[in-house]
C-alpha cells in the first residue's frame, strides 16, 4: 500500500506537470500530507484529485482518473499492463480521460458495486477498444471512439448485445446499458472495400489492401495467418477505395489505409501524408488506361497517426515513409502497377518502390513492392473504362413539304467493348470543309442516349438552322459513355440539303359562292417558279393543270379542293374546304291588269 501510494503521489504531480493549472491546490495537499485518500486510510479509495495511469504502452498524461467525477472504490491496481478497480459504488460515475479532457470510458453502476479492468494492450487511437467487468449489475457506459456518425459493433464474450450497432453521433462516443459481464469489445465492422488482396516486399513482408483479408469468419478478429490469434487482435476497418463507378465517380483517385504488419499502416490519403519529393502526389488508377500513378506514405514515420511531425531520422533508418507507385528504375525501364481487366475481378500487375528519394542513388529501404505472384494480387471489382466508338450511317431526310429547316436525319451506331451505353454526343456540322474551321452548328455536349439528331436552332449554340439548298455540309461526332468518358476521335461524313419545295396556297373568288355560281381560283404558291399544277375540285370532276382555273360546283355541300405544285425537286399539296350554298330561287312573275 506505502508504495501504491508513494506511486500515486508522483503520478499526481506530474499530472499537474502536464496540467499546470487543474487542481494545484491537490498538489499542495499532496506534498505537505503525502494524501490523496479519504480519511480512513484502510478503507475505500477516494480519489481526491487526478491520477495518472502509469502501464507499458501508456505515456504518462495520456490516460488518467477524474478526482472530480470518480467516485470510492474498494480498491485498485496496476499490475503489469493491466489496470483494474473494483468496488465502484452504485449510482456514482467513474471517469477515465486523456489530456485533452476526452472521456476515455465512464460507468454508473445501477444496482449494486461495479468492477472493470482493462490492458493498456488495448487502448489506441484515443480509445479503449477492450475491457473486462466482473460486475453483472445493470451499468452505464460511455465511450470515447475515433470516428463521429460511425456505426460501431460492441460485442460481450464474443456475441453482439442488444442495440447493435451503435451510431457515434456527433460527438463521437458510444453511450449504451449493460448488466453482462465478461470481455467488452468495441470495433467498426470489417466492411467490402474497392480493393482487396495483398502486395509483397521481400523486406516487409505482405501488405493488406482490405481488412476482409484478414477476417475471413467475420468475428472483428485478425486471422491467425495475417500475424492474428483471431480472438483477442482486433481486425478494424480499413481499406482502399477507388473514387470511380464504385464508388460513382470519375476521378479514379484512391484513398485510405493499406496494412503491413511488419510497418504498419500505409496511408492513399494525399491531403494528410504531407508535399511528396517529385510530380502528382494523389494516389490515382486511370480509368481508361489502368495506370496507377502518385505517391503513398507508411505513417511509422510520423511522431503520431499519418499526419504532422515526422520522427527523427535516426528513429526510421534514414527513411521518410514515401513509397512510389509510379516512376523510372536506374536502368532507364519504367516502372508502377497497370489494372488488367482481362481477368474478372480485375487485377494489379506490376511493381511499386520504396527507398529514399532524397538519396542520389534512390536506395531501397523497404525496395519493390510486388502486386501480384503466383498465389496473390491485389484486385477489384473496377474495370478499366475503354473509350466508345461512334460509327456514322446513312443521313436520311423526310418531306420537305412546308418545312421550315431542312429534315435531314443524322445517324450512328454507338459501341462500347465495356458494355456502357451512350450519356451524351457532340454534332458540328461546317460547310467550309472537312477541317470544320467556322461550324454553321454545334450542339455542344447534349445529354442524349439517342442516335438520331435532327439539326435545329434550339439545340444549336449559335441559334440558327441550317439553309436549304447546300450542296455540301460536313458533319462529325463524338459520344460519350455512361462513365463520362468520350470516344477518342470524331467520325465525320458529309450530306446535302434540297432547295425549298413548292408551298401550295390558293383563294378563290366569290369567297362564298353558291351552287351553279363560276367560281374563280387563284394560285398563291411560294418556292415554284416553274410549277406545274393540278386541281382536284372534290366533285368528281376533271382535274384542271391551269394555275388559276374556273369551276362550277352544281350542288350545294362542302367540297374538299386540293391544289399539288410540282416543281424539278419535289411536289406538295395543299387542301382547303369550300362551302357552296343553295342556288337562289328564280324569280315569279304576276300578271297585272292595265289601267
Amino acid at each position: 500500500m506505502e508504495l501504491l501510494l508513494g506511486r500515486l503521489v508522483i503520478k499526481i504531480y506530474k499530472k499537474v506537470m502536464f496540467k499546470k493549472i487543474r487542481k494545484r491546490y491537490f498538489v499542495v495537499i499532496l506534498i505537505f500530507f503525502g494524501l490523496f485518500l479519504s480519511s480512513d486510510i484502510f478503507g475505500a479509495v477516494q480519489f481526491i484529485a487526478d491520477v495518472i495511469l502509469d502501464l507499458p504502452g501508456i505515456t504518462a498524461g495520456d490516460l488518467y482518473i477524474d478526482g472530480n467525477n470518480s467516485p470510492t472504490v474498494d480498491s485498485f491496481d496496476i499490475t503489469g499492463n493491466v489496470f483494474t478497480v473494483n468496488g465502484i459504488v452504485n449510482g456514482n460515475i467513474f471517469t477515465l480521460e486523456d489530456s485533452t479532457d476526452n472521456i476515455i470510458l465512464r460507468l454508473t453502476p445501477n444496482g449494486g458495486t461495479a468492477n472493470f479492468s482493462f490492458s493498456s494492450a488495448n487502448f489506441s487511437d484515443g480509445y479503449i477498444s477492450q475491457w473486462n467487468t466482473t460486475t453483472g449489475i445493470p451499468v452505464n457506459y460511455i465511450v470515447d471512439v475515433p470516428l463521429a456518425n460511425t456505426l460501431y459493433t460492441i460485442k460481450l464474450n464474443g456475441a453482439a448485445i442488444p442495440g447493435n450497432p451503435f451510431n457515434s453521433g456527433a460527438l463521437s462516443q458510444i453511450s449504451f446499458n449493460s448488466s453482462g459481464s465478461g470481455n467488452f469489445l468495441i470495433y467498426i465492422p470489417c466492411v467490402d472495400h474497392d480493393i482487396w488482396g495483398h502486395a509483397y516486399s521481400e523486406n516487409i513482408d505482405w501488405i493488406s489492401f482490405s481488412c476482409k483479408n484478414c477476417d475471413s469468419d467475420d468475428n472483428g478478429y485478425i486471422d491467425v495467418v495475417c500475424g492474428g490469434n483471431n480472438s483477442t487482435t482486433l481486425a478494424y476497418n480499413y481499406g482502399v477505395d477507388i473514387d470511380g463507378p464504385i464508388p460513382e465517380g470519375n476521378t479514379g483517385n484512391l484513398s485510405g489505409y493499406a496494412w503491413s504488419q511488419n510497418i504498419g499502416w500505409i496511408s492513399f490519403n494525399a491531403l494528410e501524408f504531407g508535399v511528396c519529393p517529385v510530380g502528382t502526389c494523389q494516389p490515382n488508377v486511370s480509368l481508361t488506361t489502368g495506370a496507377v500513378t502518385g505517391w503513398v506514405r507508411a505513417c511509422v514515420v510520423f511522431q503520431s497517426g499519418c499526419t504532422g511531425a515526422l520522427k527523427p531520422l535516426s528513429e526510421t533508418g534514414g527513411w521518410d515513409g514515401w513509397i512510389r507507385l509510379n516512376g523510372m528504375a536506374q536502368n532507364g525501364t519504367p516502372y508502377g502497377p497497370i489494372l488488367n481487366s482481362t481477368f474478372s475481378p480485375s487485377e494489379f500487375e506490376g511493381w511499386a518502390w520504396g527507398g529514399d528519394p532524397n538519396n542520389d542513388n534512390n536506395e531501397a529501404v523497404i525496395g519493390y513492392i510486388n502486386f501480384n505472384g503466383p498465389n496473390y494480387a491485389v484486385y477489384t471489382n473496377l474495370s478499366v473504362n475503354n473509350a466508345p466508338t461512334v460509327a456514322i450511317n446513312p443521313t436520311t431526310t423526310d418531306t420537305y413539304c412546308f418545312a421550315t429547316k431542312p429534315p435531314i436525319f443524322l445517324n450512328w451506331t454507338f459501341s462500347d467493348s465495356d458494355g456502357d451505353t451512350q450519356s451524351a454526343y457532340q454534332i458540328q456540322i461546317d460547310n467550309s470543309g472537312v477541317g470544320f474551321p467556322s461550324p454553321e452548328l454545334d450542339t455542344g455536349k447534349l445529354s442524349s442516349g439517342s442516335n438520331i439528331y435532327s439539326p435545329d436552332s434550339s439545340t444549336n449554340i449559335y441559334g440558327t438552322n441550317l439553309s436549304f439548298g447546300v450542296p455540301t455540309y460536313w458533319w462529325r461526332i463524338r459520344v460519350w459513355d455512361s462513365r463520362d468518358l468520350q470516344s477518342t476521335i470524331w467520325a465525320t461524313s458529309s450530306f446535302a440539303t434540297n432547295s425549298r419545295w413548292p408551298e401550295p396556297d390558293f383563294s378563290w373568288n366569290p369567297a362564298n359562292p353558291l351552287a351553279g355560281e363560276l367560281v374563280t381560283f387563284t394560285d398563291a404558291t411560294s418556292y415554284c417558279a416553274a410549277c406545274g399544277y393540278q386541281w382536284n375540285f372534290g366533285d368528281l370532276s376533271p382535274v384542271s393543270n391551269l394555275q388559276n382555273p374556273t369551276h362550277t360546283f352544281g350542288v350545294e355541300n362542302i367540297y374538299s379542293v386540293n391544289l399539288r405544285a410540282t416543281s424539278a425537286i419535289g411536289w406538295c399539296e395543299r387542301v382547303k374546304s369550300v362551302t357552296i350554298g343553295a342556288a337562289l330561287p328564280l324569280p315569279t312573275w304576276n300578271e297585272i291588269a292595265p289601267f
